[in-house]
């Protein structure tokens, strides 16, 4: 059985540091009990002592001042771990304000997921990957990050003796260092340099960022996700694309989200842990949404809007499929219509109720149709859809009652449909006389092109 383990190294330097000062290495054999991949999760510190007093420092912090010109400052001295913490978060303030509040969260409920231990020493895990430590100085670990796997236990075990020194710049950095770490280890990394890096790059003010852009390529280069907002659609920061002035239009959803427009809500939803394809170009005038591909039952799309009726019968439901995009008015805020972007089946959107199956009400051409599964024209006009009850609709100088599956023309006019009653109609023969139960063929003009009907007299 394999664990995740992730510890946070800081640095402690000493001018001698005894071998058996040294916390004992993980035995031979337990190496994966103790990491979640093959090269395993964790962090030390280091203790550098002058005339018998240790100096402590964060890891993350000694080689953003040595080896990447990023010196920290995380305020006053006399402000709280907290406030520090919240030093650090609000220089992402301009670039992804999403992380700030996942953050914030996990500052918050630090201390009731750690376990601080006296008297003891954490298992060094071997994870830093570090490059250089100051002379004479070792590291120690204070950390161990590890998801619980019995009742009561933490997230985090902490050696209390050595957390009690430590500054509130340095707890402030070793908490935000966890959670960093955290985001690293889902996403695959293996040692804490790129945590540290990051850490560093929060906490120092020498590195503000300035743009969107700038802030992807960091998380690029720390391999670290990310979430951008774009008018409440949800990305993943990897995929925007920008324009000429660097501005984001375009990227990948990367979660289920809900979002409000004027006239209704659009819908993001899935099943599975992978997203869809699912893109947000934002435009001058318009924005859109655009699910790319197709799926094997219209009704599992993981686009769709809802709308409320102004006639006040149920909302209804506009779904993507086949390469179709939503389109919003971005002054407004509103729902303005659907593109498509395939004419792949010839229908872009289903209309339906909170549940596939039940029945609804759809205003077509000012009459009221009860139905269940609809399928749209571009214009939305009704493609398909099933009748729940029978229903009149006007042909060519005649008119009829049908039932059950009807397909539409582009104009409105029906196109196949099965009688509900006997009833006299215009063909291309003249008038004839058909039976409830039969299936008619009609072209655009209203008129029936085949359905063996009985010729009138005329």
């Amino acid at each position: 059985m394999r664990k995740t383990l992730l510890t946070l190294g800081f640095f402690i330097c000493s001018s001698s540091l005894s071998a058996a000062s040294e916390p004992p290495a993980i035995p031979a054999g337990l190496g994966d009990f103790f990491r979640g991949n093959e090269v395993g999760n964790g962090g030390n510190v280091i203790r550098c002592m002058t005339n018998d007093q240790a100096s402590y420092e964060l890891l993350d912090y000694y080689e953003g001042r040595v080896l990447w010109q990023m010196p920290s400052d995380l305020g006053a001295p006399d402000l709280s771990v907290e406030e520090k913490t919240e030093i650090a978060l609000q220089r992402l303030k301009n670039v992804e304000p999403i992380r700030i509040k996942n953050y914030q969260e996990q500052v918050k409920n630090f201390y009731s997921n750690a376990l601080l231990v006296p008297n003891g020493e954490l298992t060094k895990i071997e994870d830093t990957a570090h490059l250089v430590l100051p002379q004479g100085c070792g590291l120690f670990q204070v950390v161990i990050q590890r998801e619980p796997e019995f009742p009561n236990e933490k997230k985090y075990t902490i050696n209390k003796d050595v957390w009690d020194r430590l500054t509130n710049d340095t707890k402030a950095g070793m908490i935000l260092h966890e959670i960093i770490y955290s985001d690293a280890i889902r996403a695959g990394q293996d040692n804490s340099r790129a945590t540290r890096y990051f850490n560093a790059f929060i906490s120092s003010p020498s590195s503000a960022l300035s743009t969107v852009r700038s802030f992807k390529n960091l998380l690029r280069t720390t391999k670290l996700p990310g979430l951008f907002d774009l008018r409440g659609f949800i990305l993943d920061y990897d995929s925007l694309e920008f324009d000429a002035d660097g501005i984001p239009f375009e990227g990948k959803i990367a979660r289920p989200s809900i979002v409000k427009l004027v006239n209704g809500t659009v819908h993001i939803e899935w099943r599975g842990d992978v997203p869809p394809k699912i893109y947000v170009y934002s435009g001058p005038k318009t924005l859109e949404v655009s699910f790319v591909g197709k799926v094997d039952r219209w009704f599992e799309s993981p686009v769709r809007f809802t709308k409320k009726d102004p006639t006040g019968f149920a909302p209804l439901y506009w779904h993507l499929v086949a390469n179709a995009s939503l389109t919003i008015d971005i002054d407004s805020w509103q729902f303005n219509g659907i593109s498509n972007n395939s004419e792949e089946n010839g229908a872009i959107s289903v209309s339906l109720p909170a549940r596939v199956g039940d029945p609804y009400t759809l205003n077509f051409e000012g009459r009221m149709l009860e139905g269940t599964e609809t399928l749209l024209y571009s214009n939305l006009v009704p493609k398909q859809l099933i009748l729940t009850k029978a229903t009149l609709k006007g042909l060519e100088n005649s008119s009829a009652y049908f039932k059950g599956t009807v397909t539409i023309h582009e104009n409105g006019m029906f196109k196949i449909g099965t009688l509900a009653e006997d009833a006299e109609l215009m063909t291309l023969n003249g008038r004839q006389y058909f039976y409830k139960d039969t299936i008619l063929e009609i072209n655009p003009e209203g008129v029936v092109t085949s359905g063996g009907g009985i010729p009138l007299e005329p």
